[in-house]
């Protein structure tokens, strides 16, 4: 994150949720926070080795991600 000059503003806690519905729900929560990037820092519960309770950082990023255009 340090690349991308990025500010942590939020930490966020997801209990309990469906495996199918944790990036949705993390992805809504960042938008409601003002933040545009999120790493799940802990995962608290699985199923079936999928995650349905994690503990999320949300960060704002000031500088979007370069990527390297191709040659052809």
């Amino acid at each position: 994150m340090q690349q991308l000059n990025c500010t942590l503003i939020e930490t966020f806690t997801l209990e309990d949720s469906h495996p199918n519905n944790v990036d949705p729900a993390l992805k809504n929560q960042t938008y409601l926070s003002g933040g545009n990037r999120y790493r799940i820092a802990t995962v608290l519960t699985e199923r079936r080795g999928r995650p349905t309770g994690v503990v999320a950082d949300i960060y704002v990023c000031s500088s979007a991600h370069q990527v390297k255009p191709t040659v052809m």
